[in-house]
């Protein structure tokens, strides 16, 4: 694969150039590897193999072209558009010869932005759900909350003094940490009642993990059990992530305001908030599921959503 052979010739160039700037005479004597070196090479193949099993090649138009196993085809761009950079770079250093990378492309990229639940697939899903995964995913299509972002949810995000829940986001193009809030209040009774159902964990104060661990759920476990789920409700079509995207249409039904939508999302790019705004203009307030929440004639005017980093 071009990924591997790439990053073997970075790592064989660097390694290289590294032994000359040590003004290094002797060379490793591969015949009697030290214990350390041993160990060492065992790490890198182990790694070299998680990379073969984590990508799969297929052909795009006559060209090569990588998928990443669980994981968006705009994230594989992202990754392999930085390691090209990386390359590009050893081949200007003189690390390697060429940059296996140049012409390959990723896998053709499709919006799920039309892809979200209406009130009764959100009640079918649910009904096919046992009590802890029907929690989290009301959670998660209440709040529009990340994954990751859901399973770290717990009693101390939680402010009912002031009304307000915030969740913690990552913002992976500046390692910003920034905690979204809501006002309890806006996001309806129906969240109100959820928050009342959910049990913190006695040591973490987690809401949303195994009993028998104590530990938060993996992602992939819950990702599991949801294939099984959205079968049962006949929503084949419907991945976890459609959970957020349907967050973002039934507030939108009711948020007219353009940067409160954009701060309760999290969203960086106004153009993904323009299209939930677009596609919600041809609902009424009544489809929403925040519908009923008590302030939700304020929300077409004032923000209830806040954005603080740190």
């Amino acid at each position: 694969m071009a990924l591997e052979e790439g990053l073997r010739l970075l790592r064989g160039g660097v390694d290289e150039l590294g032994e000359q700037r040590q003004g290094q005479k002797h060379r490793r004597d591969d015949d009697n590897p030290s214990a350390e070196d041993d160990q060492s090479r065992h790490q890198t193949e182990a790694g070299d193999h998680a990379s073969s099993h984590n990508y799969k090649t297929g052909r795009l138009n006559g060209t090569l072209a990588f998928s990443k196993h669980r994981c968006a085809n705009s994230t594989v761009d992202k990754e392999f558009d930085c390691l090209r950079r990386i390359l590009n770079y050893g081949v200007q250093l003189g690390l390697i010869k060429r940059n296996p990378l140049l012409g390959t492309k990723g896998l053709k990229n499709e919006s799920r932005r039309e892809i979200w639940l209406t009130k009764p697939e959100i009640e079918r899903l649910l009904g096919c759900a046992d009590s802890w995964l029907r929690n989290l995913i009301e959670f998660r299509v209440l709040t529009g909350a990340r994954p990751t972002e859901a399973n770290m949810f717990g009693q101390a995000n939680v402010d009912l003094r002031r009304g307000e829940i915030w969740l913690h986001t990552l913002k992976k193009r500046t390692n910003l940490v920034v905690k979204r809030y809501f006002e309890i209040a806006s996001l309806g009774p129906r969240f109100q009642a959820l928050l009342q159902r959910l049990t913190p964990h006695p040591v973490t104060g987690l809401y949303f993990y195994n009993n028998e661990t104590g530990k938060p759920y993996e992602i992939d476990s819950i990702d599991r059990v949801f294939v099984k789920v959205r079968h049962a409700a006949k929503l084949d079509h419907v991945t976890p992530y459609d959970l957020r995207g349907t967050f973002a249409m039934h507030r939108a039904m009711v948020v007219k305001n353009f940067r409160q939508l954009q701060t309760e999302m999290g969203h960086s790019n106004p153009m993904s908030i323009q299209s939930y705004l677009d596609e919600a203009g041809r609902f009424r307030k009544a489809d929403s599921i925040f519908a009923d929440a008590s302030d939700v004639a304020a929300l077409d005017t004032e923000a209830s959503g806040k954005e603080i980093g740190r």
